[in-house]
């Protein structure tokens, strides 16, 4: 999956690939620049990121409350009526 990222002040290829959990080389060959080399602050770099070929979460049935829920409070503030 493409990805571009924005480099950081003092980001270099490697660091960007360890960050990514990606092979430094890769990433290098990927924005045509040496494996040493920095990028500058702001610049977009291309990272192609693997896809994840999990099974999905499974998502836990919501508990069932024993009786019924409180019932909901009425009004809110009290009013600012006059008394006499």
């Amino acid at each position: 999956r493409r990805t571009t990222v924005r480099a950081s002040k003092g980001d270099t290829v490697t660091s960007l690939a360890r960050r990514h959990r990606l092979n430094a080389a890769s990433v290098a060959d990927w924005n045509d620049v040496k494996v040493n080399a920095a990028f500058k602050a702001g610049q977009q770099v291309v990272l192609y990121m693997p896809v994840r070929t999990g099974q999905p979460a499974k998502v836990a049935p919501a508990k069932k409350s024993a009786g019924n829920p409180a019932p909901a409070r009425r009004g809110g503030k009290p009013s600012k009526v006059k008394r006499r």
